[in-house]
This record gives structure tokens, C-alpha cells and sequence, in this order.
């Protein structure tokens, strides 16, 4: 089969799957990373590569992203930004190939969230290397931010998870029809929720944006923006998570 004929197949597995209906909350994934990943995930899959290959590789695009970083050269810095451009693009891409063969798995998931969130890491290589280009003590207070910015991000992430694990493990997750009847969300539970949808927005943002602090010399602006999303936004939309669970998660337990 032809590269032409399994993209035509890529997108046909995309379009049927319920994967197409949660990228329509996330603009960037849906109208600029997804479109883009469909092409490459038709050549990965003619030259035989699985979707957790694939995962492995972007992992290994994303330490080869730090390591640019900490060059602290101008060129390498550019590289490192349009490598993380690309490391995006192939995070929809496993998802792609995944679907392509049907075999989509809990197990690449897992992988897939582990290397996703391994991009928080990132923050603390670009002020390094900024710092090192820039030759500016001032920059102490910019790793202060990154580091920062690191731990939020990561907090945010173990919050997540832990809630996707304890919603599993106690049957929260089954069908509406058969829990009992509950109360419709409140005002403050809908503003949770936007602010949810709002910070994972504001994350997908981040190789756009990493790319233009590149071109217009403005990783201060970044640092400082990141740092208010997941200092900021990212623990307050970690506590709305932990509201909005309360009520399905509230239960007795076994361990």
C-alpha cells in the first residue's frame, strides 16, 4: 500500500474514532499539530515503525531539545525550538499510527503521558542556555522562574494522574445511567471547568511560542508567561480538579 492510500486510511481512522471529538477542545492540536501529524504518520507507517516506537523517538527528540538549549549558541537555540516544533507534531503522530492499526493501547499511553510530561523539564535548559547566550546575572531570577515553573507543571501532572487512577480503581468512571442521579454543576463548577480547558490550551501553546521567544528575543516574556500558567493556573485548575471529584470520589475503599 502506498503512502497516498494509508494517509487516506490515517485520516479515515482518525475521523471515527471519539479521539477526533476531544481535540475539538484544544486549538492548536485540532487545527494546526493533528493536521499536520497525518503525513508523517503515513511515512512512519510505510517504513514499519509502532506507535510506541514512535513515542521513543519523540522522547529522544526531546532530551536532543534540552541538550540544543544548554549550548547557549544562537543556532543550536534555534534548532532546539524548531525540534520541539517537531517533537509536538510527533506526539499526535503515535496516536495516528495507533489507531491506523487498531491497536491502540493503555500501555502507550502511558508511555505517551510520561514523555509528555517530561516537556516541563524543558523550562530549566532554555533559561540556562538563554543565560549563557545573554551573559547576564539578571538571569538568576529567570532559572529561578524555570525551576519554578518545573515543579508547578510537575505537581499539576501527579494531580492528574492520581485523579485518573482513584476515578478508575473506584468504578467513578462508569456510565452516567448507572450512577445515581446528581445535581446539575453549579456556577463555580462550570467556571472550573473553563479554567481546566483554558490551562490545557495555554500548555499546547508552548512550541509556538517557545519558537517566537527564539525569533524575537523574548524568553523573558516566555519564562514569565509559563511560569504564571502552571504556578498560576496550572495548581488553581489542579484544586478545581480535586472539587469537581469530590462527589465521585468520596467513597469507602478497600486498601
Amino acid at each position: 500500500m502506498g503512502v497516498r492510500q494509508v494517509l487516506t486510511e490515517v485520516v479515515a481512522r482518525y475521523s471515527e474514532n471519539k479521539k477526533g471529538a476531544l481535540d475539538a477542545d484544544f486549538v492548536l492540536i485540532r487545527y494546526l499539530y493533528r493536521p499536520l501529524s497525518f503525513f508523517p504518520a503515513a511515512v512512519l507507517i510505510s517504513m514499519g515503525l509502532t506507535a510506541n516506537k514512535v513515542t521513543v523517538l519523540n522522547f529522544a527528540i526531546l532530551a536532543a531539545v534540552g541538550l540544543l538549549f544548554l549550548q547557549g549558541s544562537r543556532l543550536y537555540i534555534l534548532l532546539g525550538a524548531i525540534l520541539f516544533c517537531v517533537y509536538q507534531v510527533l506526539d499526535c503522530v503515535d496516536g495516528n499510527i495507533a489507531r491506523y492499526h487498531r491497536r491502540a493501547t493503555y500501555y502507550g499511553k502511558i508511555i505517551d503521558g510520561c514523555v509528555d510530561t517530561a516537556t516541563v523539564l524543558l523550562f530549566i535548559p532554555v533559561a540556562l542556555g538563554y543565560r549563557t547566550l545573554a551573559g547576564a546575572s539578571a538571569w538568576d531570577l529567570g532559572l529561578v522562574l524555570a525551576v519554578a515553573t518545573t515543579v508547578a507543571g510537575l505537581c499539576n501532572a501527579y494531580v492528574t494522574q492520581r485523579i485518573a487512577y482513584f476515578t478508575l480503581a473506584s468504578g467513578a468512571t462508569q456510565p452516567e445511567t448507572e450512577r445515581a442521579p446528581s445535581r446539575p454543576a453549579g456556577g463555580l463548577k462550570s467556571l472550573f471547568r473553563r479554567l481546566n480547558k483554558v490551562y490545557e490550551n495555554l500548555i499546547t501553546t508552548m512550541p509556538v511560542l517557545l519558537l517566537a521567544a527564539v525569533i524575537f528575543g523574548q524568553f523573558p516574556a516566555f519564562l514569565f508567561f509559563f511560569f504564571v500558567v502552571h504556578a498560576g493556573m496550572g495548581l488553581c485548575a489542579s484544586l478545581s480538579k480535586l472539587v469537581l471529584v469530590q462527589g465521585r470520589l468520596n467513597v469507602p475503599r478497600e486498601f
